[in-house]
C-alpha cells in the first residue's frame, strides 16, 4: 500500500507495441505483449473501454498469473491506432480490430486464444464472434456495454451525457508529471490504483514539440464513440455464440444494474454471470489485482459454475 501512495510516474517505463496489424480498411492497430504467462500455448488479448488504451491495462495483465500471454491492441482511434479518413467509429468496426489482433495471434502458433473486453471493448468482442472470429476460445467480459434493442430503430444518441463529457475533456497538459497529478486527484480515476493511471497518462498522451502532452484519442473521437453505445445489435446475436463466456460485473456498478448482466448470461449458449464484490464498473483499473486473480480463477475452473 505504501508503494502505490508514494508512486510516481517513471516515463522510461512505457509500453511499446510489438507490431502493427493494418486492416481491411487501412487502420492501423498497434498489438502489445503485456505480460508472458509459462504455458506458451494461451494467449489473451484485451480489449479496452473508450477513451483509454491497451496499455492502461497492464496492472490487470500482470495479475492474471502464468496462464497466458497477455496481448493488447489500441482499438482505432486510441493511443498509437491510426484510423483510415473517413472512419465513423461505428462499433462493428472495433469488432474487424478484434478480428485482425486474434487471426495475428493465431498466426503465432497459439492454440488458445482468449479475450478479455472491458465495457467497449467487451461488446466489440461479441460483435467479433458475432461476426464469425474462429480464433477466440474463451471470452471475458467485465460489464460489456450491450443493450437490449430489439424492435427499436437505434440512432446515436447526440445527448449522450457521455459524450458531452467526453467533448470538454481537458485535452493539453503542460507535461506527463501535470496530467498525471491531475487525474490522480479527480473521480474516477482518484480511485484507480496509480499505476493505471501512469499507464494511462503515458500510453494515452502525446509530446508535442513545446513541450506539453496532448491526448491521443481526440474528444471529439471519443465523444463520437459514446453517442454510438446504443446502436450495435450485439444483443441479437448472444444466442448464436457458443464460446464459453463469463459476464463479470461489479456489485456496486453505476452503469446497469445486475439483473442487466445476469440476462446478457442468460441469452448466451455457454453463459456465466460473475458478481466482484466491492467493485464498480472501472473494476479493472481500481482493482486490477482482485478481477485478474477471478479471471485467472475462473479460466482454470472446470466446473466454473460452482464458483
Amino acid at each position: 500500500m505504501s508503494s502505490e501512495k508514494n508512486h510516481r510516474l517513471n516515463l522510461m517505463d512505457t509500453c511499446k507495441p510489438i507490431s502493427t496489424l493494418v486492416a481491411q480498411d487501412g487502420s492501423e492497430i498497434p498489438i502489445y505483449l503485456l505480460s508472458s504467462g509459462s504455458e506458451r500455448q494461451r494467449a489473451m488479448i484485451v480489449l479496452h473501454a473508450t477513451g483509454f488504451s491497451g496499455c492502461t491495462y497492464r496492472e490487470l495483465a500482470k495479475s492474471l498469473g502464468s496462464t497466458w500471454d497477455v496481448y493488447a491492441i489500441d482499438f482505432r482511434g486510441h493511443g498509437l491506432s491510426k484510423a483510415y479518413a473517413d472512419e465513423s467509429f461505428e462499433w462493428s468496426h472495433f469488432a474487424s480490430d478484434v478480428k485482425e489482433a486474434t487471426g495475428f495471434l493465431e498466426s503465432m502458433g497459439y492454440q488458445h486464444i482468449d479475450i478479455f473486453g472491458h465495457s467497449m471493448g467487451g461488446a466489440a468482442a461479441i460483435l467479433s464472434l458475432e461476426s464469425n472470429n474462429p480464433a477466440a476460445d474463451t471470452v471475458f467480459l467485465f460489464e460489456p456495454i450491450i443493450i437490449d434493442n430489439r424492435g427499436i430503430d437505434a440512432v446515436a444518441d447526440e445527448d449522450s451525457p457521455l459524450a458531452k463529457a467526453a467533448a470538454r475533456r481537458r485535452s493539453t497538459f503542460s507535461s506527463f508529471e501535470e496530467a498525471y497529478t491531475n487525474f490522480i486527484s479527480k473521480e474516477p480515476m482518484a480511485r484507480f490504483s496509480k499505476s493505471v493511471v501512469a499507464d494511462y497518462v503515458t500510453s494515452g498522451f502525446d509530446q508535442l514539440s513545446d513541450g506539453t502532452v496532448s491526448l491521443r484519442c481526440k474528444r471529439e473521437i471519443e465523444a463520437r464513440i459514446y453517442t454510438l453505445g446504443g446502436v450495435h445489435r450485439a444483443y441479437e446475436s448472444l444466442s448464436l455464440i457458443d464460446n464459453r463466456v463469463f459476464v463479470l460485473y461489479g456489485a456496486s456498478t453505476d452503469t446497469f444494474d445486475g439483473n442487466h448482466f445476469q440476462d446478457l448470461a442468460t441469452q448466451l449458449v455457454n453463459g456465466t454471470a460473475v458478481e466482484v464484490r466491492g467493485v464498480g464498473h472501472f473494476g479493472p483499473m481500481t482493482h486490477p489485482s482482485l478481477v485478474g486473480s477471478l479471471i485467472s480463477k475462473l479460466g482454470a475452473a472446470r466446473n466454473f459454475r460452482a464458483l
